[in-house]
């Protein structure tokens, strides 16, 4: 670990000093402080996260390096290193992470293999970051994985390596993965390959077709993560499986235009028995619309399963005007129980008076019989309010599991920016306790 970080630095210093290559970064540090008792806390009710991270980047020749270093409160955590370049038509570009853990998941942010696993994690959700609430996420996140990290060493952990040519208008593509679920002394490596081809037709068509060899990729946003899988530390190329044979083929056809609508397809075809039926798995087919004149835009999304059959249909309709947005979102989730039609509905109403901006997600469901059985007819409510203004930032989420009754959470936060430096700190309050506190600071150089 201290050779690699070493080697960067000489190959820094010595092209500033032959180059005058510029230098450029940031350094980040967090405190998380968590609670896990009820109002009043006590100093025994409370628990510390601390992480710090240092990015670095330069560039000489064609030639870009990236590092990212993370430090949390069991020292050094994680080490990215990124070399990328150009030579004509031909793209490349090389990753090398270090990490006392590796997490792989799947798009809806389910673990599928932990190296280590203290236990319980494979199976279980990893949390989406919020534009509104991130804190809550970052809390779940240091709880949960903070096992993984613990009295574990710095190894290498994944090599990935990108290349990629355009010639005669189509894009060839290879990503490779070399990923290490094993141990610092009984190492276990996976190796996953992706092959694509992208292209546009004369009249605008675009297609795609990836082939995923020892690795998966089922919507384009599997992944995998390192550290305490903050955000930037979560790759999306996809999650490496057992094995290297033949995983999955997807195919994408864009922009194709029938009577000024617009038609998005995407087939997938799995060849594991273990991830789902083999052959041809699902089938999305999206159309959209504007109406200019009302600013009025429809998204028709249809999912067929491998049998052709409807499996669920959404239907968002969004109508702008001035400072102002509402969009409705219908889903009908496929169920022979179910004779209401779209039993999910999502009501979205945002404008913006001044410095503030206000929005509200009512979300509602009509199958009490289904899907919906236990759940109220307003099931969740969110009201986020926004004010900014100069250096000032202020975001406010307050979430009920209700129309504006049976209170959730509360979470606010402020970023106040001077010049390259900002200051955050958000609050989180859940259910008349005090989740969490943070405070972090971020200088940009």
């Amino acid at each position: 670990m201290r050779l690699i970080l070493c080697f960067f630095a000489l190959v820094v210093l010595a092209n500033s000093v032959a180059a005058a290559a510029p230098l450029t970064g940031s350094w980040e540090a967090r405190s998380l402080l968590m609670a896990t008792g009820s109002i009043p806390l006590k100093v025994s009710d409370t628990q510390l996260c601390l992480d710090a991270t240092l990015d670095l980047s330069t560039a000489f020749s064609g030639l870009s390096l990236h590092s990212r270093t993370s430090f949390s409160f069991v020292g050094p955590e994680t080490q990215f290193i990124t070399a990328s370049g150009t030579l004509g038509p031909l793209s490349l570009s090389d990753t090398l992470i270090f990490s006392r853990n590796i997490i792989e998941a799947d798009s809806s942010g389910q673990i599928k293999a932990s190296s280590p696993d203290p236990g319980g994690l494979v199976g279980s959700y990893l949390p989406f970051f919020s534009y509104y609430d991130s804190v809550t996420a970052l809390v779940d996140l240091c709880r949960r994985l903070g096992p993984t990290l613990e009295g574990q060493p710095v190894i290498f952990r994944k090599k990935i390596a990108e290349v990629s040519l355009n010639v005669a208008g189509l894009k060839l593509a290879s990503t490779f993965l070399f990923a290490n679920l094993g141990s610092s002394g009984v190492p276990s490596f996976r190796v996953g390959a992706t092959l694509s081809v992208s292209g546009q037709t004369v009249s605008g068509i675009q297609f795609e077709s990836f082939t995923y060899i020892g690795m998966r990729n089922q919507d384009g946003y599997e992944f995998e993560c390192f550290g305490q899988c903050h955000e930037d530390e979560r790759f999306s190329q996809g999650r490496v499986v057992p094995g290297f044979a033949f995983e999955l083929e997807r195919l994408n056809l864009n922009k194709l235009i029938l009577a000024g609508v617009n038609f998005d397809i995407a087939a997938l075809f799995n060849f594991n028995a273990a991830e789902g039926p083999v052959g041809f798995e699902k089938m999305t087919i999206t159309s959209s619309a504007e109406i200019k004149p009302l600013s009025l835009s429809i998204t028709d999304i249809l999912a067929l399963d491998n049998s052709l059959n409807l499996s669920s249909h959404t239907l968002i309709t969004s109508l702008r005007f001035s400072d102002a947005y509402a969009t409705l979102i219908l889903t009908d989730i496929a169920d022979p129980t179910n004779d209401v039609g779209f039993e999910f509905q999502t009501f979205v109403i945002s404008f913006t008076l001044g410095n503030w901006s206000i929005t509200s997600n009512i979300y509602t469901c009509a199958d009490n019989d289904a899907d919906c059985a236990f759940l109220n007819a307003v099931y969740q409510h969110d009201l986020t309010l926004s004010y900014t203004k100069d250096i000032l930032n202020v975001t406010a989420l307050l979430e009920f599991y209700g129309l504006i009754s049976s209170f959730n959470k509360f979470v606010i936060s402020a970023n106040v920016k001077i010049k390259e430096v900002t200051l955050h700190a958000a609050t989180a309050v859940q259910t008349k306790q005090l989740t969490a506190q943070e405070f972090s600071v971020k200088i940009v150089f």
